[in-house]
């Protein structure tokens, strides 16, 4: 009598790996083969031949059948491939083509194993194959809508940029007496390349020079669009009056009948070289910085409403005389707001960092300033510097 509850159970252990393995394939739709070099015998299993386009039992079970199906563009590389791996008894992944007898192209994907005997020499392959044609047609539509929402920001972003450049602000004049400079930078991302924030100069009759600064909410097409039209009504009241309170007051009128849901706020200067006088008004906008030849800095005038403010309120302006080589600083909220520090904290910084360039030029104080723009706001970012000689 022999015990064979050991070989019994090995058998069972053997059956169930074989299920479970063939759950598997069942379940990740993989179709399995085995090459039997010596034989020259191909063993393929029904979910194979189906991702082949053969009916069951439709493979001969012969190499050049196989070889055949392949597609001619994959077929030499294919068989370049194996023939590495047979020769360094190495795993392999194939990615090719087949043509079915119907004449259909579908892709499929393999990855196969070099058998060999005791000795090491190879003796066949075994591995398993799965159709990824549906995955190729999912990559390719992908490719095709990325390729084309690629060209839709390109467009876009041309858009943008013709219109950037369409909104830049007219060339500053030339004051006698005075020095001008500013920095300006459109934020967000390529699609909205375009900002809110504007400014113009316009020289006077009496060679003063008038200047103002704005900041419409939000950025892209949208804000720009309403700056246009924004900037395009102050524009025209500089050259009819350009005494900063008067400008705001027609500014407001104008708001409040075209476009009273949008945040406007705004600045406007009138800088006389002649008296050295100074007179600002401001609707809501960052307070006009003084920045006298000592390095001292201060604030001048008050903050104010944003533009748009009924019929009946009134603006004031604040008045005073410089000193020669003062400077005006004039910039919009994308300088002293910030993720880590409120307005406040960020004028403190403007004050600190303009007092340490006082006796700089004048692009150089516009660009020092420009840098303590908060980056991860990606708001647009305008500052503008007119000295006294």
């Amino acid at each position: 009598m022999v015990d064979l509850t050991a070989v019994a159970r090995a058998e069972a252990a053997a059956a169930e790996s074989e299920r479970r393995l063939r759950l598997a394939h069942e379940a990740a739709e993989l179709g399995s083969w085995q090459w039997d070099m010596a034989s020259g015998l191909v063993v393929w299993d029904t979910r194979l031949e189906e991702i082949f386009g053969l009916p069951p039992g439709g493979y001969d079970g012969t190499f050049d059948t196989w070889l055949a199906m392949i597609h001619p563009d994959h077929r030499d590389e294919v068989m370049e491939i194996v023939n590495d791996a047979l020769a360094r008894r190495a795993s392999y992944r194939l990615d090719f083509r087949v043509v079915w007898p119907d004449g259909s192209v579908h892709w499929v994907e393999s990855y196969g194993r070099v058998t060999s005997d005791d000795a090491g020499a190879p003796t066949g392959t075994i591995g398993c194959v799965w159709d990824t044609t549906a995955r190729r047609q999912v990559e390719a539509l992908n490719r095709r809508m990325q390729a084309e929402q690629e060209r839709l920001a390109a467009r876009v972003a041309d858009i943008s940029e013709h219109l950037q450049t369409s909104l830049a602000a007219s060339p500053i004049p030339d004051v006698p007496g005075l020095s001008v400079a500013v920095h300006y930078a459109p934020g967000g991302d390529a699609m909205e390349h375009v900002g809110g924030d504007w400014y113009d100069a316009v020289p006077t009759s009496d060679g003063s020079l008038a200047f103002v600064v704005g900041d419409v909410m939000g950025r892209g097409v949208q804000a720009a669009t309403t700056m246009i039209r924004v900037r395009a009504g102050i524009r025209g009241l500089l050259t009819v009056d350009p005494a900063p309170e008067v400008v705001l007051a027609h500014a407001d009128r104008m708001l409040a009948r075209d476009a009273p849901e949008q945040f406007v706020t705004a600045v406007a200067v009138l800088v006389d070289p002649a008296t050295r006088r100074l007179s600002t008004c401001s609707a809501g906008h960052v307070p006009v910085v003084l920045l006298r030849p000592d390095g001292r800095v201060t604030e001048v005038g008050e903050g104010g409403l944003p533009l748009g403010l009924p019929e009946g309120h009134r603006r004031t302006a604040a008045d005073l005389v410089l000193e020669p080589g003062s400077t005006v600083v004039l910039v919009t909220d994308g300088v002293v707001e910030g993720r880590e520090h409120d307005v406040d904290e960020g004028m403190d910084r403007l004050r600190a960092v303009a007092s340490g360039l006082a006796d700089h030029l004048l692009g150089e104080l516009v660009d020092g300033l420009a840098t303590l723009a908060d980056p991860t706001l990606s708001d647009d970012v305008t500052v503008v510097a007119i000295r006294l000689d």
